[in-house]
């Protein structure tokens, strides 16, 4: 993903950048409570497989609108190349994650 494709992006998320904060708190907290109260190893697989992109997906989002959305560092040309690589390398990362989140239960069953 391109700096640009990712501000274009974050401009259409930004008024929902709230809600993924409380749904990645609230992933994180029900993820918590819920190793608290397996049993079996197996059981910690499909939990932490079903609340990580419940986690990490509104996790990304919400860092993807707060930096490339109105008001965000990220969104505006640098001059300098060492900037313009930095919203690049933060781009790719983001992009990065996001699939990474989406396959989290087949990477938590193939580990």
């Amino acid at each position: 993903m391109s700096p640009r494709a990712a501000t274009l992006l974050a401009t259409r998320l930004y008024p929902y950048r709230r809600a993924f904060l409380i749904v990645s708190l609230t992933g994180i907290a029900l993820l918590g409570a819920a190793f608290f109260l397996v049993r079996t190893a197996f059981a910690a697989n499909l939990v932490s497989a079903a609340f990580g992109p419940f986690v990490f997906v509104p996790w990304t989002l919400m860092c993807l609108c707060a930096g490339f959305g109105p008001g965000g560092k990220l969104r505006e040309p640098a001059d300098s190349v060492a900037k313009n690589a930095w919203r690049w390398y933060i781009a790719l990362y983001l992009a990065v994650f996001f699939i990474l989140a989406c396959a989290w239960p087949f990477l938590v069953f193939l580990m």
